[in-house]
């Protein structure tokens, strides 16, 4: 895929990341930080001023307009596309706060800016992400022993 560098010379993206730079410059261009508002943060706040998905944060919220929501949705999938077992290993909210965490950096950044080095850096980022989920889950649960079936876990008391 060819991408026009603005400066009259081409740019070669890679196929295999073109969707995910084409959404995080989406994101870009439609993420922003307001301070907080007044009234508590309701959908109908929201929905009147065109806000996506917000987070809150003590120095005011991170949003995404309605605009861009759906490629936040689409990037999500783009994830799952490319680490299949992150799908079966993690909760979707989940990986929708760790997704808006990781964006939070693309507020007020150029769209036209955004390449193949991001999307490398975010798929990396969920590749470490869900290796540590999971070997954290690991260790917090040991292996169990013993018998498996209807009568696992059942205790015989005798007198």
């Amino acid at each position: 895929m060819r991408a026009a560098t603005g400066a009259g010379e081409r740019l070669y993206i890679s196929e295999s990341l073109a969707r995910e730079i084409g959404l995080l410059r989406t994101l870009a261009q439609h993420l922003e930080r307001r301070p907080l508002p007044f009234e508590r943060l309701t959908q109908e706040l929201m929905r009147q001023e065109g806000l996506g998905h917000v987070h809150e944060k003590a120095s005011g919220i991170i949003c995404i307009r309605i605009p861009g929501h759906h490629a936040f949705t689409d990037l999500t999938d783009c994830l799952f596309d490319r680490l299949p077992a992150m799908e079966r290993g993690a909760i979707y909210a989940d990986i929708q706060d760790e997704l808006f965490n990781f964006i939070e950096d693309y507020v007020g950044r150029e769209p036209s800016a955004v390449g193949s080095q991001d999307a490398k850096a975010l798929v990396g980022h969920f590749e470490k992400w869900f290796a540590d989920k999971t070997s954290s889950r690991r260790g917090d649960h040991p292996a169990r022993t013993g018998a498996f079936g209807p009568d696992a876990g059942v205790v015989e008391i005798r007198s």
